[in-house]
């Protein structure tokens, strides 16, 4: 959240440069998944995270699946990664 307001369960999202993304399914729903599930599709999240990389204004991703390149891990990020964006 832009100007620092206070968010429950998401203390970095304070600049504007925070975002949470749901990792891709394979069935194509538009409903959660966790990196645990077998809907999960992890190739198609790993491009989409190196397509995020690729743009080099990416500061850090978390994320829990550590068989993607970069990503670094942080506790409750099975279902969603969180990119943050370069200042």
């Amino acid at each position: 959240m832009a100007g620092g307001i206070k968010y429950k369960d998401h203390d970095g999202h304070k600049t504007g440069r925070d975002v949470d993304i749901r990792p891709i399914r394979k069935d194509g729903k538009e409903a959660p998944v966790n990196r645990l599930d077998s809907q999960y599709d992890r190739d198609a999240t790993a491009k989409l995270i190196e397509l995020f990389f690729e743009s080099n204004i990416i500061q850090v991703i978390f994320f829990n699946d550590l068989t993607i390149p970069r990503v670094r891990p942080l506790q409750r990020h099975d279902d969603h990664f969180h990119v943050t964006i370069k200042e």
